[in-house]
């Protein structure tokens, strides 16, 4: 048993090594205007950053409010979904 969490510690220290090279420290304000990712229905592997939206609030460290003004609603998302460049 001893083995298998060390063997899984080591795999996890390398996924997160491996992860850490490309990560960025992303942070948007109030009213900052971002793409969205929006993946295809199809596939979710296969999808493209849409027009700019504006963000309305930070819920947390990594989660924002972004209103969609498509659906005039509020639209929670993950950091990972968003882009702050080319807006």
């Amino acid at each position: 048993m001893e083995c298998s969490r060390a063997n899984l510690k080591s795999a996890q220290t390398r996924m997160k090594t491996w992860y850490d090279r490309k990560a960025r420290d992303r942070s948007f304000q109030s009213r900052d205007r971002v793409l969205l990712f929006l993946p295809n229905n199809g596939s979710a592997l296969q999808g493209k950053y849409s027009e700019p939206y504006t963000i309305d609030r930070k819920i947390n460290v990594v989660d924002y409010t972004i209103h969609t003004p498509v659906k005039a609603s509020l639209s929670y998302k993950h950091v990972e979904g968003i882009s702050g460049q080319n807006c």
